[in-house]
């Protein structure tokens, strides 16, 4: 199986570990072809895992940043979603 990118296969890093683990039963390998992985070999499954553990990472990273942000907006009181096109006289 040959995907452009590490991250279009699975959503967290178990998930991507049961598929590529299924696909090896099977008798499938593995390429990435942005991050150059093969899982056929010993040196590309090693390099898999840790490119997987790193997009796992990376993910966990962007969603504190963005709660972060989002609790900061909310303490200099903004409110996010769409402006309300109605006031409470109307």
């Amino acid at each position: 199986m040959v995907l452009w990118k590490l991250d279009r296969l699975a959503r967290s890093l178990r998930q991507l570990l049961d598929t590529v683990e299924h696909l090896d039963k099977e008798g499938i390998g593995f390429k990435s072809i942005t991050e150059s992985i093969d899982t056929t070999s010993s040196g590309g499954e090693l390099t898999f895992y840790i490119f997987g553990a790193l997009a796992e990472f990376e993910r966990h990273i962007i969603k504190e940043r963005t709660m972060a942000g989002f609790k900061a907006a909310k303490e200099m009181g903004m409110v996010g979603g769409r402006p309300s096109l109605l006031n409470p006289e109307t």
